[in-house]
């Protein structure tokens, strides 16, 4: 039942990510982390999920893996990425409440996602972009300024959309001359990688009905260590930096199997996050392969490209590349990127053609607040049959994605 086009589930993520101020005076050292568990429960209770894991002992963030995807807290980050039909954004109103409990305010809001693949069967919120950027401006009224959407990529049936909203503290408020003044923000960066019609080998590995036969649909997640070494997931993070490679290791975190199929798996490299995730079944697979961190710790994400699809063997890839918070602004971060993908060619990954989309650039609000940059990519297959992918429109019947060939794509802003 779970593996035929009756049966779907959405495994396109939506990621929500907001920055804090902490009060020097005021904040604890541990920020949002003191968040005790039962509020923790409640807030993933409001975005339509559940905790699984809660490891400890994490030097610089907690990673969670959720029933829906994974959840990791910052002292001053928060960062919730779920699948599936969850509403992520109905824990935001809480979350500001404990941390104004705890003297933070928020500085930035972060909202991305990748097309879905049957968006009528999303709650009425989250069905539409631009619906949900309203609720974002609602949610952030008068805490943040003005915010910027962008939609990359063209919006052909077998081609992903990538939706991100932007929005940062006013210029005023960092200005105010009774405002607590703040340490500059870290520069980050953000990879994702999603993937659609893996091949059916690849997609067997995570198809668990046969080995867990006997245990209900309904049971809960089996942890697995053995699978990520099997699978060489334990080699996907690797430091472009060889002198901080040479005294640090992946910490694996919580490798999941979930009954009868599907995988979730947290990493940690230093203070840098591995997240992945697998829907398998034939009718709908999607696996999301992400990695961020300092750009300090940036990690090959080239060599990450390269042994993802290894793994994964998908038909279609699109990957994104986001800067953020670095104080020399657009020109500088543009420079960053195009020093790491833009020499990317298809020799990299062989069987795949490659093309990249013009550059989407999130005009900040205030000279006191560095841009982002994302820059949005698309690798394509044909030279093997897929497991098949179905697009399902609102009103339209199912029907195989047309395999076209790879062109460039277009930035689209709203």
């Amino acid at each position: 039942m779970f593996d035929s086009p009756e049966f779907f589930f959405e495994g396109s993520e939506k990621r929500l990510e907001i920055d804090f101020n902490l009060d020097a005076k005021m904040s604890p050292v541990n920020g949002l982390r003191d968040i005790p568990r039962p509020m923790l429960d409640f807030l993933m209770e409001k975005s339509g999920c559940c905790i699984k894991s809660a490891p400890e002992n994490l030097d610089f963030f907690d990673a969670y893996v959720l029933s829906e995807s994974s959840l990791f807290v910052y002292p001053d980050k928060w960062v919730l990425k779920t699948c599936g039909n969850t509403q992520l954004l109905e824990c935001i109103p809480y979350l500001l409440q404990e941390a104004a409990k705890r003297h933070m305010k928020p500085r930035r809001c972060k909202y991305s996602r990748a097309s879905f693949i049957r968006p009528e069967k999303q709650p009425e919120d989250y069905r539409c972009f631009t619906v949900e950027s309203q609720l974002l401006d609602e949610r952030f009224y008068g805490v943040l300024g003005p915010s910027e959407t962008v939609i990359l990529g063209k919006s052909n049936l077998d081609r992903l959309q990538w939706h991100v909203y932007i929005a940062h503290e006013p210029s005023e408020h960092i200005n105010a001359p009774n405002a607590t003044p703040s340490p500059p923000p870290v520069p980050t960066y953000n990879f994702e990688i999603c993937m659609r019609g893996m091949s059916h080998d690849a997609a067997s590995k995570f198809l668990f009905h046969d080995e867990l036969k006997g245990l209900p649909e309904d049971s809960e997640v089996l942890q697995d260590h053995n699978l990520p070494k099997l699978l060489g997931i334990d080699r996907l993070l690797v430091h472009r930096n060889t002198d901080v490679a040479q005294d640090s290791a992946i910490r694996m975190l919580d490798g999941y199997k979930f009954t009868p199929c599907g995988y979730s798996l947290n990493g940690v490299l230093k203070s840098t996050l591995l997240s992945i995730h697998v829907t398998p079944e034939d009718h709908q697979s999607y696996a999301s392969v992400e990695v961020s961190g300092p750009v300090t710790e940036m990690v090959d994400v080239i060599g990450l490209l390269r042994e993802t699809v290894k793994i994964f063997e998908p038909r279609h890839v699109y990957y994104a590349m986001t800067i953020e918070h670095d104080e020399t602004g657009y020109a500088a971060n543009l420079s960053a990127v195009d020093d790491l993908l833009g020499d990317f060619d298809i020799e990299h990954v062989n069987g795949y053609t490659f093309s990249a989309d013009e550059a989407g650039e999130l005009l900040t609000h205030g000279a006191e607040v560095a841009g982002s940059v994302v820059r949005y990519f698309l690798l394509h297959r044909e030279d093997r049959p897929s497991s098949p992918i179905y697009f399902i429109g609102k009103d339209a019947p199912i029907a195989q994605a047309p395999s076209s060939p790879t062109s460039v794509m277009e930035a689209e802003f709203y």
